[in-house]
């Protein structure tokens, strides 16, 4: 990607960083692959806080402001990146909206490393993850523990101190964070990801609550010696803090005003959970009732979705103008609605992209084909795509689906009339052309082989460059809409 770019050989360049100190040589034939570079001039938004940009911008020369807007209106100078140093690799990391904006304050050159790469990078581990890691601990782990409602006013200092100690780890999807009847000997909060909370009822796992990004649990260890009461159990890949209980300990012998408040916190905390135990009857976060439902999505990872595609099937007249209005909005003519998915009671949630705030089909994509617009939209770049399939076999949900789009048009002849969709029957009658004159040439060539189709990759696109979604516009029942699939399940 830089061969025409006035640069030093790329691995001679990658060598000079530290993030790249110890990369192996096939990762190495990834990154030149796929590296690319950007250049930038005085005032330049290079990343806009609240927006969703997943690449890690590695500063080549120049500097780079960042500046967040806090929710009273203030900005907050974050502090600057100058040469060997990176940003946005928390977004690439956590698949959240951008932290801060960043803007150049001198002319720029950045290394541009894609999420699909940004991800390889950092589950291979070595110098990128740990340098990654440090950079996390520095910038970024007292304003996540800030956030947290068990650090509510502590000091920042004391949260420093705290950070230092924190351990960051990774659950890969169904393997237990904490588990029950076993000794709760610190505090976890949720990086990224969603975590199942699970307790014994009956000799039977009940469902007590859902956790996202941001969440914590474990904080009734700091109030006594007590075991977990439920196992906590990764749904996704989930990353976490997790904070010693020793950690708090030294923390409350040294800092009386911290602990004082930390303490208190808890207090609150355990008073609601007891609140809901008064009954001999735990009252869940979520409604068990649609337990099974929402245990089939999170399954299926729904919930990391921004949006999902609903049917009211008590409304629905199966008409299949929802698929004729996706028709009719795409000049290959290839429906990109499907009407299957998961159904639960009258409603269904169907097989419509749900632009994950975790895109595995991005994350699976070699050829940039997939991308995410700032606005969090997934979109599939046809011009980009091989046709090799990985984002459909990475795809949670079986949205996308690999189609020939070359001649997937009907001609007017070919399409039936509304008589014969109507009554089948009818095309027995339809009269058949007689045949012309058959002109014979001179000389005729052996008919070629067909070529085979070529396939693309296609999902729901939200009717992309439109006004209104057809499928939602031209449903005359009112029967299909977007909603937002963490409502449905209460989360």
């Amino acid at each position: 990607m830089a061969g025409d770019l006035e640069f030093k050989d790329l691995k001679e360049l990658l060598g000079e960083l530290p993030l790249f100190s110890d990369i192996k040589p096939k990762m190495m034939v990834a990154a030149e692959e796929s590296i690319g570079f950007r250049r930038a001039v005085s005032g330049d938004v290079l990343v806009r806080q609240g927006e969703y940009t997943e690449e890690l911008l590695i500063v080549l020369s120049g500097i780079g402001t960042a500046y967040r807007t806090e929710s009273d209106g203030r900005v907050v100078n974050m502090g600057s990146h100058g040469a060997k140093d990176w940003f946005g690799e928390m977004t690439a990391l956590s698949n959240q909206p951008q932290f801060a904006t960043v803007k150049a304050e001198t002319q720029c050159t950045f290394l541009v490393v894609d999420a699909p790469l940004f991800k390889k990078l950092y589950t291979g581990g070595g110098s990128f993850k740990n340098h990654i890691d440090l950079r996390y601990r520095e910038r970024a782990l007292a304003v996540h523990l800030r956030s947290a409602p068990l650090f509510k006013g502590v000091d920042r200092g004391v949260l420093a101190r705290v950070a230092e100690e924190a351990e960051l780890l990774t659950f890969d999807a169904g393997k237990a964070i904490a588990e029950e009847g076993k000794e709760a000997d610190g505090v976890f909060l949720v990086r990224s990801g969603v975590v199942k909370e699970v307790r014994k009822t009956d000799g039977k796992d009940k469902v007590v609550a859902f956790l996202r990004d941001n969440s914590s649990f474990g904080e009734r260890s700091l109030a006594d010696d007590s075991a977990w009461r439920s196992s906590m159990i990764a749904m996704t890949r989930v990353d976490v803090v997790r904070l010693d209980r020793k950690i708090f300990d030294v923390l409350f012998a040294r800092d009386r005003v911290a602990g004082t408040r930390i303490q208190m916190t808890v207090s609150l905390i355990l008073a609601q959970e007891q609140g809901q135990e008064v009954d001999h009857d735990p009252k869940p976060v979520v409604d068990l009732s649609k337990t099974a439902a929402i245990d089939l999505m999170i399954g299926k990872q729904a919930v990391k979705g921004g949006e999902a595609l609903l049917i009211d099937l008590k409304k629905c007249t199966r008409c299949n103008a929802c698929v004729e209005g996706c028709v009719s909005v795409h000049e290959d003519r290839v429906p990109r609605l499907s009407k299957r998915g998961i159904k639960s009671g009258d409603a269904m949630l169907t097989s419509a992209c749900y632009n994950c705030t975790i895109p595995e089909c991005m994350m699976g994509c070699n050829y940039g084909a997939i991308r995410r617009d700032v606005n969090g939209a997934i979109h599939i770049i046809l011009e980009n795509c091989t046709g090799c399939s990985a984002c459909e076999i990475k795809c949670s949900y079986g949205v996308i689906r690999m189609a020939s789009l070359t001649g997937a048009a009907e001609t007017e002849e070919d399409t039936p009339s509304f008589l014969s969709r109507m009554f089948p029957f009818v095309q027995r009658f339809r009269r058949t052309p007689e045949p012309g004159p058959v002109e014979v040439a001179e000389e005729v060539e052996a008919p070629k082989k067909p070529k085979k189709p070529e396939k693309k990759a296609i999902k729901c696109d939200l009717c992309a460059g439109l006004p209104f979604e057809a499928c939602v516009y031209n449903c005359p029942c009112g029967a299909i809409s977007r909603v937002d699939p963490a409502d449905i399940v209460g989360m």
